[in-house]
């Protein structure tokens, strides 16, 4: 029997954006139709980079009008700098009798030089005493992946001085892609209050391979404590301590520990004191007065159980 022979067309429904950071992410949709509208739902259709690279295979499955349409097709961009020139293919492909011939269509890719890199920070000690040491750890991960370790970050404080830098650990943190990461040790301002600082990444030069971004974190301030506020939590209906629990003093915070205890260095003065472990328990709220050291029991009730209705 003879096989007929059609031509298609292939075209973008969606291209790339005209330019791309190093290793994003973008999305591309291929419509595909043929001379005589020929159902070609099912058919592949290949993406393949310069070097005839396959980088995603998919099918047609939407229809529209005379012609099928794919899914949205996630690619990567290349790391290195460059424009490139990448091709989606129809390969030859026989349907009801039917053989449409192979076509090819080309789209640009235009890789931006520098990479963009991304700030996360954690852990900030907080509240810190006035004109005492603390730390923070700063990560910092390339889009494209780069090797990040020995890299200098910059701490800039509230007047946009460099309270620290520190370079970046060996290698990424466990159980993260490429997030290089390090711990900086700072000097707490001298005054009370409550502070914003800025990460800067990467230190500035002419040859820079990845672009600058910034990040904040925020930390209280507090004066010398003067006293020691110790709780002991307990349930309230069997009398066992309260481990994990949550005391907040505002600005002051702790967790008890196994034995449902907690201690708080605090300043003289006049708090609202909260302590509460949300998977079972209700919030207890006490107003208190801190002029010298004192313990404190607490009784925390069990959180009625939620009635579902049907």
């Amino acid at each position: 029997m003879d096989t007929d022979l059609h031509q298609v067309t292939i075209s973008m429904v969606n291209e790339p954006a005209s330019e791309l950071n190093p290793g994003a992410f973008t999305t591309v949709k291929v419509r595909v139709s043929c001379d005589s509208a020929c159902n070609l739902t099912g058919q592949i259709v290949k993406i393949v980079d310069q070097d005839g690279e396959l980088l995603k295979e998919t099918k047609l499955i939407i229809p529209n009008g005379a012609a099928f349409g794919t899914d949205p097709v996630v690619l990567k961009a290349p790391t290195t700098p460059g424009k490139y020139i990448w091709s989606v293919i129809y390969p030859e492909q026989a349907k009801d009798g039917i053989l449409h011939q192979q076509a090819e269509f080309t789209f640009s890719l235009n890789v931006r030089p520098e990479h963009p890199t991304n700030i996360v920070v954690w852990d900030a000690d907080s509240p810190v005493v006035a004109d005492s040491k603390f730390k923070v750890k700063v990560g910092v991960k390339c889009s494209a992946g780069c090797a990040l370790a020995d890299k200098i970050i910059k701490i800039i404080n509230q007047q946009q001085e460099i309270a620290g830098t520190e370079l970046l650990g060996k290698d990424p943190l466990p159980e993260t892609e490429s997030l290089y990461w390090t711990e900086v040790e700072l000097q707490a301002p001298k005054q009370e209050g409550y502070y914003t600082w800025s990460v800067k990444f990467p230190e500035s030069t002419r040859d820079a391979q990845h672009l600058e971004s910034t990040s904040t974190f925020s930390f209280t301030v507090v004066n010398r404590p003067e006293c020691i506020l110790s709780l002991e939590v307990k349930d309230k209906e069997t009398g066992k301590a309260v481990n994990n629990a949550s005391v907040i003093l505002h600005p002051y915070r702790a967790k008890t520990d196994e034995n449902g205890e907690a201690k708080l260095a605090v300043t003289q003065g006049k708090y609202q004191l909260f302590v509460t472990r949300d998977d079972k328990y209700e919030l207890y709220q006490k107003s208190i007065e801190v002029s010298s050291d004192f313990k404190l029991k607490v009784e925390l009730s069990v959180r009625p159980p939620t009635i579902e209705y049907g």
